[in-house]
């Protein structure tokens, strides 16, 4: 349904395209977009917790292929049109790699300067979850945050943490952690 090759994908990568903010409702379909970082186990953990927030935010989880991804891990949907890997012509592929900290769409940096409000929705935000992130970063384990969040129709999150845990501070989380973690303590 929101896949690549989907015309909801089309359309959602038409908002990257044209602006920095969205023109209009934020559509039937929202991404998160995880980026391979540092060695395998710090990939293979970030990539667990991106997912894990995508099932919570009910948005599309696409991988990076950029970085040898897809020699790692098996495309789960063979033999359909659509695929959880990034398409290489995507409007972001060209982009992951500026951003940092410092980069204009860091959600963190945004917050920092004051360039968060209620009347404009970006088209994306990059998300710096890192063993070392500022405090305005942190921000994103905050129910008031992840309100704002959830009409961003694309998020890249670039992360070298298991911070699923983290997930269980955000109120309107919970009850879904705790039908996928009846015992909280095997998150």
């Amino acid at each position: 349904r929101c896949g690549p090759g989907t015309d909801a994908y089309k359309r959602a990568t038409e908002q990257l395209g044209h602006s920095d903010h969205v023109r209009s409702s934020v559509g039937e379909c929202r991404y998160v977009v995880w980026t391979p970082m540092f060695g395998l186990g710090n990939r293979i953990l970030s990539m667990v917790s991106v997912f894990f927030y995508a099932l919570l935010t009910e948005r599309v989880m696409l991988l990076d292929q950029r970085n040898d991804i897809a020699d790692l891990f098996c495309e789960p949907f063979p033999g359909t049109n659509t695929s959880w890997l990034l398409p290489l012509d995507s409007p972001l592929t060209d982009q992951i790699d500026s951003f940092n900290r410092e980069h204009s769409h860091c959600y963190g940096t945004m917050l920092k300067n004051h360039a968060i409000n209620s009347t404009t929705t970006p088209s994306h935000l990059y998300l710096d979850i890192f063993h070392d992130s500022r405090d305005h970063d942190k921000m994103f384990f905050c129910e008031k945050n992840q309100a704002f969040l959830k009409n961003v129709p694309w998020l890249v999150v670039k992360s070298n943490l298991y911070y699923l845990p983290s997930l269980w501070l955000i109120p309107s989380f919970q009850t879904k952690l705790i039908k996928l973690f009846p015992q909280k303590d095997t998150v």
